[in-house]
């Protein structure tokens, strides 16, 4: 893949990202993630180049794990 190509893919994944973390907190707000949802939104607006950048790199046999703070 070209440069510029893989450039616009990034931003593509970042916006996707950032609607999706949109939504969800539009959701949460409103209660209708009540029910099937319990304990707190950490959102994830504002670092979307950080999930995008980090994981631009990975194999498909690479494993990612995470903690919350």
């Amino acid at each position: 893949m070209q440069d510029k190509e893989k450039l616009v893919e990034m931003l593509e994944l970042m916006y996707r990202i950032r609607f999706f973390e949109e939504r969800a907190k539009k959701l949460y707000k409103a209660g209708m993630l009540s029910g099937n949802f319990l304990g707190a939104l950490h959102s994830y607006i504002g670092e979307e180049a950080i999930a995008v950048g980090a994981c631009c790199c990975l194999k498909k046999d690479d494993y990612v794990l995470s903690t919350h703070r």
